[in-house]
């Protein structure tokens, strides 16, 4: 098979383009990638030769992604965590599943071992099993009556302008019994935010929502991770199963449904034995509905 022959610079080039798509300003990407105006819009104009395509509209001084700059800026983010995850030996598992270390400091970090989906059946606990259930009877209907007696136990997301926004917590769920339905709810129209020292946590988090809109499908992992519950807060482990998948509003509009139980059967190969700490009975969630 013949390839085209990439620049030196390719992933400098990548990066530049999924800097300007995610700030929509020159001066805050030449902030963060410590490169000059003239290199960031050489490296765009460079993706706009290759793919004969424009990428950007600019407008007082803004950059916004056209459609198809938008469908390239995912391909480029998901090809430069990929590469990155693979210098960082987190590929370690057969099949591509993905394998996450992320060590921030002592006191914060997240290990992730994504399963295939059928394991669900025989690993995971009831809630998640119920929301694979009322996905696959529901067909990804957020209005169909097979979420009815689920919807408590359920996070909703929309995505917004580029990002994915909160739009429905269920008052059982793993993350409103977690930070407090009140805390959960304030949080409803935004990103979930933590602070910039955990912006790699929450990227792997939010790394199937891509993929599962994309393709329809779900996505299924075991986390173990100690992090605040909320902006400022002490870092806390907990340990849980997470079940995500592609749904629609009633207009059509994609969505994400997540599922997530506290449970300590966290299958992770090669998280060291001394940071796993087991929930406190009360935490978990590995009751049937």
């Amino acid at each position: 098979m013949n390839y085209p022959e990439l620049p030196a610079v390719f992933f400098q080039i990548l990066n530049s383009f999924v800097t300007l798509g995610k700030t929509q300003n020159l001066s805050k990407a030449v902030e963060l990638l410590g490169l000059s105006r003239q290199t960031i819009r050489r490296h765009v104009a460079e993706l706009e030769r290759r793919t004969n395509e424009k990428l950007f509209d600019t407008e007082h001084r803004q950059y916004r992604l056209t459609p198809r700059g938008k469908i390239l800026n995912v391909e480029a983010e998901n090809l430069l965590s990929r590469a990155n995850a693979c210098l960082s030996n987190e590929l370690t598992t057969p099949f591509d599943l993905l394998n996450i270390e992320m060590i921030v400091d002592e006191q914060n970090w997240l290990f992730a071992q994504q399963h295939p989906v059928l394991d669900i059946w025989s690993e995971a606990p009831p809630i998640i099993q119920r929301g694979l259930e009322a996905w696959t009877n529901g067909k990804g209907d957020l209005d169909n009556v097979a979420f009815e007696k689920i919807r408590p136990y359920m996070l909703v997301y929309r995505k917004y302008r580029g990002e994915w926004l909160i739009v429905e917590v269920g008052e059982k769920s793993a993350y409103g019994t977690w930070v407090g339905i009140s805390n959960a709810k304030s949080e409803l129209g935004r990103a979930l935010d933590l602070g910039e020292k955990y912006n790699s946590i929450l990227s792997y988090w939010r790394k199937p929502y891509e993929a599962a809109v994309n393709s329809g499908s779900a996505w299924y992992d075991h986390i173990s991770v100690c992090v605040p519950r909320f902006l400022d807060g002490p870092p806390i482990p907990v340990n849980y199963q997470r079940l995500l998948v592609a749904c629609k509003f009633p207009d059509g509009q994609p969505a994400i449904g997540i599922f997530a139980a506290r449970t300590d059967n966290c299958q992770i190969p090669n998280m060291p034995d001394h940071l796993f700490t087991e929930n406190l009975p009360e935490y978990l969630m590995e009751f049937d509905i």
